[in-house]
């Protein structure tokens, strides 16, 4: 289902309400809850092995893959993030945020994921076990679940389905380099210059060294965001994420958590426009 409804003739809020509206919207988010898990899988859930079978019908990892039929891998496994070390061995990127975490975090931040007693795990097993807590605390993981009923991320649906992800989520930030489709985050780290240039309505900014698209900023810092960027227009979805306007601004998400020119937070299963 579509995200977005075309909405005219709205006109901004002052910076003064959009103010307001970031501390109603402070208190509305802040709640214990978030910071809480559902019930764990028992056993816990170990991290996926990427990896695929060859034309024989024989299973590979994703290290056999890069080393043998690398094209294909990036052609067809976006998802299966990872680089080779400094012996030359492929390691996924849950090696290299358990042992090289500030490498990863200067050449890949597109790497989604986070730590769960001590080990990394990466978004798609996140959003399997637990979707709402990956959702409230990493908005910046775009991504969605395909026919097959596995969470992909964005560079994965740019490959397989671009018109897709076209239509539906406008608001997955990111372009190609080299053949690859990499997100806001990867191009604001490797190419701040260029995003710069071509791409000024890619709206975040640097948390502890690490850009964050405005989603993750509306989502865990609204007051920051009312004070400093007030031209940061958008409204909350149903699972309270915070989305941008698209097509100049008159195309915005519809969604039940809003901010209203009137300087106030409102839920409400229509769309109120902001431009």
């Amino acid at each position: 289902m579509a995200r977005y409804t075309l909405m005219e003739g709205l006109t901004p809020m002052s910076s003064g309400r959009i103010l307001l509206a970031a501390m109603t919207l402070a208190l509305l988010l802040t709640t214990p809850a978030r910071a809480q898990f559902n019930s764990w899988p028992q056993p816990l859930p170990s991290a996926p092995i990427w990896g695929d079978y060859d034309e024989g019908h024989a299973w590979h990892d994703a290290g056999w893959w890069s080393n043998n039929r690398p094209d294909w891998a990036r052609a067809h496994h976006p998802e299966w993030w990872g680089d080779y070390d400094d012996d030359h061995i492929w390691q996924p990127a849950a090696w290299w945020w358990n042992n090289r975490p500030d490498w990863v975090r200067a050449h890949h931040p597109e790497w989604w994921g986070d730590y769960y007693q001590g080990n990394w795990y990466p978004a798609s097993w996140w959003e399997r076990y637990q979707a709402q807590w990956a959702r409230l605390h990493h908005p910046e993981w775009w991504g969605d679940f395909n026919q097959d009923d596995n969470w992909e991320p964005a560079g994965w649906w740019a490959q397989n389905q671009p018109d897709w992800m076209s239509e539906n989520h406008p608001d997955w930030w990111g372009d190609y380099y080299h053949g690859q489709w990499y997100p806001a985050s990867w191009w604001a780290q490797n190419q701040p210059a260029s995003m710069s240039q071509n791409h000024p309505d890619w709206w975040g900014d640097d948390f502890e060294g690490e850009w964050y698209p405005a989603s993750w900023w509306w989502q865990s810092q609204p007051l920051w965001v009312g004070q400093n960027y007030p031209g940061w227009w958008g409204a909350y979805d149903y699972n309270q994420i915070w989305l941008p306007p698209v097509g100049g601004g008159s195309v915005i998400p519809a969604g039940a958590m809003n901010i209203i020119p009137n300087g106030s937070a409102t839920t409400t299963p229509n769309t109120v426009g902001i431009r």
